[in-house]
């Protein structure tokens, strides 16, 4: 059946015409857009959400960042206000890694048994190789000492060979 207007509705047998089959697919098209809208919407959310928080990250990272600037600045300070310290009071530093045997020694430290900074290898070694023979039980029993925490505080006074062969007194602490 036909209308005034030239669209096909439903007959009396209550079959689907062409035209309620348009209603049928719009309603549908209608609530799809409308789904497609709120997926917008909420796209748009969660990217203003995204945006929002990459902005926070910014800041929180330039705040890092300053912050490092800040105790890369103080460690340069405490390291230059050690070094004058340390050149003032004239004295050897010396650290000792037990896992590695290896150490580090100031260059005052060579200085003071008369060689060039970093001449030799800190290890254990070395350094009871370069202990005065009358010493060198007392001077490894008391790092031993120290090792197994038998005593509170390290201080050991013993003496050193140089490298020219001269005895020098050193404190140790």
């Amino acid at each position: 059946m036909i209308d005034m207007v030239g669209r096909q509705v439903k007959n009396r047998s209550n079959k689907i015409t062409p035209c309620s089959a348009y209603k049928e697919a719009h309603r549908k098209d209608k609530k799809t857009h409308q789904e497609e809208e709120e997926t917008y919407r909420e796209d748009k959310e969660t990217h203003r959400e995204d945006k929002e928080m990459h902005r926070e990250d910014k800041e929180t990272h330039q705040e890092d960042k300053e912050t490092h600037r800040e105790d890369k600045e103080t460690h340069r300070e405490d390291k230059e206000r050690l070094h004058y310290a340390l050149t003032a009071s004239e004295e050897g530093i010396w650290d000792w890694n037990l896992k590695s045997d290896t150490g580090y020694l100031s260059p005052r430290y060579y200085e003071m048994l008369g060689y060039r900074a970093n001449e030799f290898p800190c290890s254990t070694k070395i350094w009871a190789d370069m202990l005065h023979p009358d010493d060198k039980s007392k001077a490894l029993k008391e790092i031993v000492d120290l090792i197994w925490q038998k005593q509170k505080n390290y201080r050991s006074v013993y003496r050193m060979v140089g490298k020219d062969g001269a005895c020098f007194w050193i404190l140790s602490r």
